[in-house]
């Protein structure tokens, strides 16, 4: 994926995510913006170590049946995904071969769901592993978004919950950055608020996540929001040259 389509997911991520209802916790609603755009019939999002610490947020009941069985036997896919860093695609029940990785999880779920076809995806943070997003169907299709761009939504939606620090007058991470920076970016995150309905977490949230897609720093998200270069309220969303980071002006934090 080219940064163009990084752009266009996270502007897709935005709107889906203001779809949602307000009584779902911010990272419910994310799960169901994650199912919206992976489409499907469920979606998940676990971020955390071990199965037991695992804090989830699941989009449908037949996911969340999914991930109670992984966390409760300690073993299957997203589990797999996260230990590994890499992603994976399966096909559980019906004529399908039980996978000895996860049998015990695979004869549970055979019990509880007719067969389907569940996609997991490693979250990275900072090149580190920190989660993972699971997506279902019960067709065999899958879906609009997959390989690179899966990942890249996966990722997307980590830096979306994972606070990171502020950044400096320069973009760079730090403890803080000066009160210019910080007043830019209070006033940039309510006009996000505005754009979308949303809450101001989430509003730095995602445009944590157009920094991610641009390879910038938050400050230069932040004046471009201000000055009316970046509208995420818009499909794609609508960005004119100015918010285009070029190769010269990039940061060094890279994705993963």
């Amino acid at each position: 994926m080219n940064e163009a389509e990084h752009r266009a997911v996270v502007g897709h991520l935005a709107l889906a995510l203001a779809e949602q209802d307000r009584p779902l916790s911010f990272p419910e609603r994310l799960a169901h913006a994650c199912r919206t755009i992976l489409g499907g019939n469920g979606a998940a999002l676990a971020l955390g170590g071990a199965p037991a610490q695992m804090s989830l947020a699941c989009a449908g009941d037949a996911s969340a049946r999914v991930e109670r069985l992984q966390v409760g036997s300690g073993q299957g896919p997203g589990l797999w995904a996260y230990r590994t860093g890499r992603q994976i695609r399966v096909a559980i029940g019906g004529a399908n071969e039980v996978d000895a990785r996860w049998a015990r999880w695979d004869a549970a779920l055979r019990q509880a769901l007719p067969p389907l076809w569940l996609d997991a995806v490693p979250i990275h943070v900072n090149r580190q592993v920190v989660g993972v997003l699971t997506s279902l169907r019960f067709t065999a299709d899958a879906g609009p978004l997959t390989g690179d761009g899966a990942q890249f939504l996966a990722d997307a939606a980590g830096v979306v919950l994972v606070q990171d620090p502020k950044p400096t007058v320069d973009g760079s991470r730090g403890a803080g950055g000066s009160l210019k920076t910080d007043l830019h970016l209070h006033y940039a995150t309510g006009i996000v608020v505005a754009q979308l309905g949303i809450g101001p977490d989430e509003a730095v949230g995602i445009m944590r996540a157009y920094a991610f897609a641009t390879r910038s720093g938050m400050h230069r998200v932040a004046a471009a929001v201000i000055a009316g270069h970046l509208d995420l309220s818009a499909p794609g969303p609508v960005v004119d040259a100015a918010v285009s980071v070029s190769e010269g002006q990039r940061e060094s934090h890279a994705r993963p």
